[in-house]
């Protein structure tokens, strides 16, 4: 793999699922025109779009504590970067 494509990768894992499949949709397009073959959706049977989960609250509760100084000041040496 070259340093390019690994780059466009790693930059590409880092967006929404969404817009992965979108792009991962295009390349696939562009790559197969360079080939000479066309891909049908099923080839792309791992891009079909995942569906969206419902987010739950209250799964966390309890595994954060604050600490009982959280809203103190901070002390100068702090903000002064001595440590």
């Amino acid at each position: 793999m070259t340093p390019t494509l690994e780059i466009l990768l790693t930059r590409a894992s880092r967006l929404p699922d969404a817009a992965q499949d979108r792009l991962a949709r295009r390349w696939l397009q562009d790559v197969d025109a360079q080939v000479g073959t066309e891909a049908d959706a099923a080839d792309w049977g791992d891009l079909a779009p995942r569906p969206v989960r419902e987010r739950v609250a209250g799964l966390g509760r309890g595994t954060v504590q604050m600490s009982s100084d959280f809203d103190d000041p901070l002390p100068d040496s702090f903000w002064m970067g001595d440590g």
